[in-house]
């Protein structure tokens, strides 16, 4: 070939990075000959480009069942795999045309697209057989002739998500106060438990401390032993097969137990036959404070295309009597994401979970979690020879606009390359002027649609097409839905409201409606829906279906299955979704 002792070596300055920050290091270059100035030459290099990718995963296994001529079955493991794109650019770094033959090295400065989530992984057990993950690279390779991507480079990009500022002016979450029925063995009652709790903020980063109160009274005859407060998060991922198989992954991030039988709302009380409760005077009803810390390997809150990430508080009043009587639980979705520009652990790290058993309710306190700005570690991507005595170039600023947005496996054409390689006489007579990084307002940067659920744009580049991904209009929007959905169709008068709904994304529609309550969530999503008219489509349904919590997607589901405009092209996408009474429903709300 000609260039068989022609390498590329790749190095990061860090080993984490920030969406919307910049990744700093250095391609390393070994030419063994000089290339020609002309690229009619097949063999000839013209030019060093660096690509940045990102992308979902999700793999599941199972067992199929298959028949053998003998109407026999067995079970053959088989992997399912999907990969959903969140970024793929390309950017022509190096023009090559007419370099001597020698040792290379360039600097660069390469921009990071702002919207992206952090880096994660989980796995299903230890075997590493069914697993999601969200995962970053970036590659440096040579174009030019038969070497175009042979020779080349990579390295994993370990991304955090830029930060969610919510986290800074977090708002307070308050969950009413609830009756539930207390039965020993299912079928004799024993009166019921109020039950409700509060918290200071309903959005929390990792590492960070959430206060609760939890408030009730017992109206049973059963003791209420303690009363637990849990931090669960449930990480579920699915591929793209017509069956959607998908894998779920439960873990208790914190957990605090509270003994309350000295509490004198929580003793038992005498119920008459109809419920009603003797003696019921007492007035010290005093709440009781708790104080959840979050690990710092905490994940993120996510909604994607592939991989979905939750966390719920839940609340449970612990009766006396084990598995034969009921234990009420209250418990409502949360939210976790990183304050900007804060370190984080892995997210694939083991989570230990914070286990606390106190005798009396303490006093909300404050928690301080040491960091570790620590970043000294170097990614290699390939180990330098020597001998290495390189010519190194002036860094490389690359503007976001430089971007190519490429399909997989295709090496693109480019057109102007960002600097040439070093001339002899700028190394004999070095230049101290320098030149300014160019600034580009807008993220030109866009990726390929895969499928009709495709988010990528909305992953990628909505932010450059409205004022901001998360914008002051839509977060006002999801303000006044949970604060005052029957107000809705009141606040959609004003046309610039309407105009603000009709540009939602599909995961900006369901962020609204889980803000609503669960028992208007349709109402709220059927009147968005019908705001949007000819721009709701099939996606925004397949994305309420993945997105909301178990409580509200069949309500929603049923309140918009007649309002897609192409419903009768992609009913099938929707269906796909959908499993027996769930499917019934779905078809009865389009004929209905």
């Amino acid at each position: 070939m000609g260039n068989q002792q022609t390498k590329v070596g790749l190095r990061l300055d860090r080993d984490q990075y920030e969406a919307g920050g910049v990744i700093t290091g250095r391609v390393y270059l070994s030419l063994s000959k000089q290339q020609p100035q002309s690229t009619s030459n097949n063999h000839a290099i013209s030019g060093l480009h660096l690509r940045f990718t990102g992308e979902e995963y999700a793999q599941v296994a199972r067992k199929q069942k298959h028949h053998n001529k003998n109407h026999q079955h067995h079970h053959e493991p088989v992997i399912e795999r999907s990969t959903h794109v969140l970024v793929r650019n390309d950017f022509p770094l190096v023009d090559l045309r007419g370099t001597n033959a020698g040792q290379y090295e360039y600097p660069f400065e390469l921009p990071v697209p702002p919207d992206l989530p952090s880096s994660m992984k989980c796995a299903k057990d230890k075997s590493n057989k069914s697993y999601c993950e969200i995962r970053f690279k970036l590659t440096a390779y040579l174009v030019g002739g038969y070497s175009t991507g042979e020779v080349s480079a990579e390295t994993a990009v370990r991304l955090l998500s830029r930060g969610n500022t919510d986290v800074q002016f977090p708002l307070p979450l308050l969950v009413e106060s609830d009756s539930y029925p207390v039965n020993v063995c299912c079928f004799w009652n024993k009166g019921h438990i109020k039950l409700g709790w509060q918290t200071d903020r309903s959005v929390v980063a990792p590492g960070d401390a959430i206060q609760i109160e939890a408030f009730g009274e017992n109206k049973s005859k059963l003791e209420v032993e303690a009363l637990t407060v849990k931090w669960v998060e449930t990480t579920t991922w699915k591929t793209s097969s017509s069956d959607g198989h998908r894998r779920s992954v439960q873990r208790t991030v914190a957990e605090q137990k509270i003994d309350v039988n000295r509490l004198s709302q929580w003793a038992p009380r005498d119920v008459m036959e109809h419920g009603l409760v003797q003696n019921d005077n007492f007035q010290n009803q005093r709440p009781v404070h708790f104080s959840l810390h979050l690990p710092r390997e905490t994940r993120e809150t996510y909604t994607g295309s592939a991989v979905l990430v939750r966390h719920m508080i839940i609340v449970r009043a612990n009766t006396a009597g084990g598995f034969t009587t009921t234990s009420p639980e209250s418990s409502c979705q949360v939210r976790v994401h990183r304050l900007p520009n804060t370190p984080d652990a892995s997210p694939s790290d083991p989570v230990m979970a914070t286990a606390t058993i106190v005798n009396l309710p303490p006093e909300p306190s404050q928690s301080h979690f040491p960091t570790n700005d620590n970043t000294q570690s170097i990614v290699h991507a390939q180990a330098l020879p020597s001998d290495w005595n390189p010519v190194q170039a002036d860094v490389v600023v690359i503007p976001v606009a430089a971007a190519v947005v490429i399909d997989e496996d295709t090496i693109p054409e480019a057109t102007s390359y960002l600097t040439t390689a070093p001339r002899e006489e700028d190394l004999i007579y070095p230049s101290h002027s320098s030149s300014p990084a160019m600034t580009v307002s807008t993220y030109q940067a866009t990726a390929p649609n895969e499928s009709l659920l495709d988010t990528t744009a909305t992953a990628s580049t909505s932010s450059i097409l409205g004022p901001a991904n998360q914008s002051d209009t839509t977060q006002q929007l999801r303000t006044f839905i949970a604060d005052s959905p029957e107000n809705l169709n009141v606040l959609l008068v004003d046309p610039a409201w309407v105009d603000i709904v009709q540009r939602l994304d599909p995961r900006e529609f369901c962020s609204l409606i889980s803000a609503a309550p669960p028992k208007v969530a349709g109402s709220v999503a059927r009147t968005l829906a019908l705001t949007m008219a000819s721009n709701f489509t099939c996606r925004y349904v397949v994305a309420c279906l993945w997105s909301l919590s178990e409580d509200t997607r069949m309500s929603v589901l049923c309140s918009v299955a007649s309002l897609p405009t192409d419903l009768q092209a992609n009913q099938s996408i929707i269906e796909q979704e959908l499993r027996g009474h769930e499917l019934d429903q779905f078809r009865q709300s389009i004929v209905g």
